[in-house]
This record gives structure tokens, C-alpha cells and sequence, in this order.
């Protein structure tokens, strides 16, 4: 899978779990602030996280067991990995994927110019000191970024106090910025239904905030500002970047204003909550290792003493030996001095089927040092288009250290400390 997809991958689950906090066990709270910040650190972290090794960054405060390295020379060999099929079926998924993206992001780039031919349009004006927009088109009171925008036309002069106070929330708490990044985090994760709830979330808590912060001015009353909802929300809203005055969930807007404050008591849940997502997730998208399906028998190292240190590799009965380039036997690779020996290669299970084209457990390569340079050596690496490195072979380069052969098992000295 490409590192792209899997980057996504971590990206929409992180988001499909802090969606499923948020709406489960912060939503029903009245501590908007905090459900502010935890709104905005769900998407930041969602889409930073992957490309930090949170497991690295915890092992660098563990005290490190001092560990003794006995330093090895060995002869890689590369063996060509044959092209996954399914490689183009992930490439048309990152396509299609990217398509949506594209369509979304080209969305909000419309949004902003929308927005941009209403500044057009408007000319500064001002109210009892504060500056404004004004706006010709009969538009519902909104805010961007540091701007508000009024059609005063619209309204009686009883409803200025209250609609500027409620836009003054979002220009001086840059309310803007928690709209854009949700948009924008939407666009990259707009398969993800947590992507669009989060959104919503996000855009529905900044106007229970400022909601909150109207009523506590003491302008009006809760059921005169209710009513003064209910009447500008008949008017014609302006794109879905702006700050507005009102939105559709009028209902939940008011049901969050005659609630009763949530006790201090439920503050635990944001200590508890929010470190156990963090757990949770890293665990998650730590990378898993998956036990290789191959039934050849285990490949044993036995190193001894630091001083002796050797490598003991039993020979199997059920896999095929070459010598030099030739089909041989574990007889003959029994009985060969390990002086001889230029370089040993062990193939295992399917890797070994897919290169030699036979059921077998595995294949041991050796190629000796008088023959390492031989045409038959270079026919067998040029037929199995052998080079001089490899990946996922064990693979040993034979010292001049002594060493010996018992029954069944060779016994190298692949291990020689450096000075």
C-alpha cells in the first residue's frame, strides 16, 4: 500500500475517534471553551501525528541497557521483489481520492471569491464607533475574519446592540481560523463522515460561545435574543465560510442557551478523555509484524562467547543446494571448509519458489572463492538475475576465523570483533 494511502489511513481514524469523544461525552457539556480547543487539537493532531515517532520520542527518556555489539562483515545480494500486481488498483484509488480533494479544496477557493465580490460590493461604514461593511443585498449579518459585514436596512435599531456584539465575539476571538482549518482538514478527509460532523461541530460550538458572551453582556434578555434569532434567520444566508448571526440548527442553538451549567465535576472527562485518545491512537498506527506464512524450518544462531563468537545454521533436509552455480547436496555442503567458502545464501519459503520456480522450503546458494569469478557463477546470477546485493535474504560472507563442520550443521566464524 502506498505511503500516502496509509498516511490517510491513520489521518480519518484518528478523526473517526475524537468525533465519536466529542459527540458521545463533550457535546451535552457547557464548557464551550474547552470544547474549542479540544475541536481544534482533534483536527491538528489527526494530521500531525503520523509523521511524528511518538514511540521513539517515549524510548529517548528510557535509560538505555548497555548492550555489547560484536561488529560482522557481510555480502549483501539484492534480489529483485517482483512488481505488485495491485499497485495500479492503489494508484487509481490515490486518483480518485485526489479528484475529491481537488473538487472540495476548488469549492472553498469559491467560497473565498464569494465572499471577496460581497467586499466588493459593501462600503465601510460605521455604527455608534464601530466599523463595518455595509451591504446592499438583504444577507444575514455575518463576520470574516476582522470584518463585519450588515445590511442595516434589514433590521430595526433595537437588534444593532446584539447583532454587533455577537460579531465582535468572532472578530476578536479570530473565529475565522477554526472554520478555515475545519474546511480545509473536510477537503483532505472528505470520504471521512467524522471529517464533516467535526466541521459542523466546530462551526456549532463557535456560535454557542458567542451566543453565551451576547447574554452576559445583559443587551437582552435570553427570550428577546431568541426571538431576534428566529426573525434574522428568514433572511438570505452568504457562503458557509462566514461567521453568521444565525445558522439552521436554530434549535440547538437555543436548547444550549436554556441549558444548565454543566457541573465542574465533568471537567474530569477532558483530563481522562483526551490523554487516553492520544494513547489509543499511537497504539493504533504503531506497525504491526506479521509471522511469516512459510513452513521452512527455522534458520538457528547460536553465538558463545563474545571472544568465540560463531554462527551455527542447521542444514534442513527439505530444501535445494547450489554449489558454485550447480545443483548439489547437503552432503557436499557439509564437507566444505569454511576457508573455502566466498559467500552463503539462504532463500526461504515463497521468496525462494518465486525466484527458482519449484515447491521448496527454501534454497541455499554458497559460492566458493576459488570459483567466485567462474562463467558458471556468472550464468547462475545472470539466470536468476542475481546481483551483488540483496533484501530479505540471510545472506553470510565467510572469514579466514576457524572454524568446524559437525553432523547436519555448519558451524562459521561469520562474527570476528574489530578493533
Amino acid at each position: 500500500m502506498p505511503a500516502l494511502l496509509v498516511y490517510l489511513l491513520q489521518v480519518n481514524g484518528a478523526l473517526l475517534l475524537f468525533c465519536a469523544a466529542y459527540y458521545l461525552v463533550l457535546r451535552r457539556l457547557t464548557f464551550y471553551g474547552l470544547n474549542r480547543w479540544f475541536l481544534l487539537f482533534a483536527l491538528g493532531f489527526a494530521v500531525a501525528y503520523p509523521f511524528v515517532d511518538v514511540v521513539a520520542v517515549l524510548q529517548w527518556f528510557r535509560q538505555p541497557l548497555p548492550t555489547p555489539l560484536l561488529p560482522a562483515t557481510w555480502t549483501p545480494l539484492v534480489l529483485p521483489r517482483p512488481q505488485a500486481l495491485e499497485a495500479s488498483y492503489w494508484n487509481i484509488v490515490l486518483v480518485v481520492y485526489g479528484l475529491g480533494t481537488g473538487v472540495l479544496l476548488t469549492r472553498l477557493l469559491l467560497q473565498l471569491a464569494s465572499l471577496y465580490q460581497v467586499h466588493q460590493r459593501s462600503r465601510p461604514a460605521r455604527w455608534q464607533g464601530l466599523a463595518f461593511r455595509h451591504v446592499a443585498e438583504p444577507v444575514s449579518p455575518f463576520s470574516f475574519w476582522q470584518t463585519i459585514y450588515l445590511s442595516p436596512d434589514q433590521h430595526t435599531a433595537a437588534e444593532f446592540p446584539a447583532i454587533f456584539r455577537h460579531e465582535q465575539v468572532h472578530v476578536q476571538q479570530w473565529h475565522t481560523l477554526d472554520v478555515l482549518v475545519a474546511q480545509l482538514v473536510q477537503a483532505i478527509c472528505w470520504c471521512n463522515p467524522a471529517a464533516w460532523w467535526l466541521r459542523r461541530a466546530v462551526q456549532d460550538n463557535l456560535e454557542f460561545i458567542t451566543d453565551r458572551a451576547v447574554l452576559r453582556t445583559g443587551l437582552l434578555d435570553a427570550k428577546t435574543y431568541q426571538y431576534n434569532l428566529l426573525k434574522i434567520s428568514r433572511l438570505a444566508p452568504t457562503a458557509a465560510l462566514a461567521n453568521h448571526f444565525t445558522f439552521c440548527t436554530l434549535k440547538s442553538r437555543i436548547l444550549m442557551m436554556n441549558k444548565q451549567r454543566s457541573s465542574s465535576v465533568s471537567l474530569l472527562a477532558y483530563a481522562l478523555l483526551v490523554p487516553s485518545l492520544i494513547v489509543i491512537t499511537v497504539n493504533c498506527s504503531k506497525p504491526q509484524v506479521e509471522p511469516s506464512s512459510a513452513s521452512t524450518q527455522p534458520t538457528t544462531v547460536d553465538i558463545s562467547q563474545a571472544a568465540k563468537a560463531k554462527r551455527e545454521v542447521k542444514l534442513p533436509d527439505n530444501m535445494i543446494y547450489f554449489v558454485d552455480g550447480r545443483e548439489s547436496d547437503k552432503s557436499e555442503v557439509a564437507n566444505l571448509a569454511p576457508e573455502l567458502i566466498e559467500s552463503m545464501n539462504v532463500f526461504k519459503g515463497q521468496e525462494a519458489q518465486k525466484l527458482f520456480g519449484v515447491e521448496t522450503a527454501g534454497v541455499i546458494s554458497i559460492i566458493t572463492k576459488a570459483n567466485k569469478d567462474s562463467e558458471a557463477v556468472k550464468r547462475f546470477k545472470q539466470h536468476y538475475n542475481l546481483s551483488t546485493t540483496t533484501q530479505g535474504t540471510d545472506n553470510t560472507k565467510a572469514s579466514n576465523t576457524k572454524a568446524s563442520f559437525l553432523p547436519n550443521t555448519l558451524v562459521m566464524g561469520a562474527f570476528t570483533p574489530k578493533c
